[in-house]
């Protein structure tokens, strides 16, 4: 069943990653993004690539972070004596 997971798991990766490179492949437009004050002109790519970053670690951190800080209670709490 494991060898089931990760053999799908490769798969979906794989194809993402070819998504990815032939939209990268078919979309060489230049787009101008304005915020304000900044103002950016590159090609549509690399704007998408950096809102999937930016998305990634605005979901990635949270995460972590909880997983860290409830690894160290659970740390704390099995280090307490048993009272019986």
């Amino acid at each position: 069943m494991r060898f089931i997971k990760k053999a799908v798991f490769y798969v979906a990766l794989f194809l993402i990653v070819i998504f990815g490179m032939t939209f990268a492949a078919k979309n060489p437009q230049e787009v101008t993004l304005v915020y304000f004050n900044f103002l950016w002109e590159g090609k549509i790519v690399f704007a998408l690539l950096v809102a999937l970053l930016c998305g990634f670690f605005l979901g990635a951190v949270p995460t972590v972070l909880a997983f860290f800080l409830g690894h160290r209670a659970n740390r704390s709490r099995n280090k307490s004596p048993d009272i019986r």
